[in-house]
């Protein structure tokens, strides 16, 4: 039987590909790689009225950024692995395994004022 489980709860290291996410309006995504999560998620964010311009940049430490208006870091440095997400909006999908990709789309959940838990994964 298909289970939902919260995003903050979900364990990516033990799932496999295909994985459908299922966002608090009740839209559905199908990721088919573990780095669309991101892009995905922001996607939403944007598309709901969450995030915007005036929400940028979305950090992911001191120096780094989840998201922001263009590809590149606080430091200046160019994002490593950019993903356009539409004309105005740029995620940084190098993460270092899919633990992080799932901690960094919870990040920008809340950055954003959206309970991460209300996202949940199909198991």
């Amino acid at each position: 039987m298909d289970e939902w489980i919260a995003l903050t709860l979900w364990e990516p290291l033990k799932a496999t590909l295909p994985v459908t996410v299922m966002l608090p309006d009740n839209s559905r995504r199908d990721l088919q790689h573990w780095d669309d999560l991101l892009p995905e998620v922001a996607g939403w964010l944007w598309n709901a009225g969450h995030l915007a311009p005036d929400r940028l940049p979305a950090p992911s430490g001191r120096t780094r950024y989840i998201a922001n208006a263009s590809p590149t870091h606080s430091h200046g440095k160019a994002f490593t692995r950019p993903h356009s997400v539409n004309e105005t909006l740029w995620v940084e999908k190098d993460t270092a395994d899919r633990d992080e990709t799932r901690r960094f789309a919870v990040k920008l959940l809340e950055h954003c004022g959206v309970v991460p838990s209300d996202v949940r994964v199909l198991r």
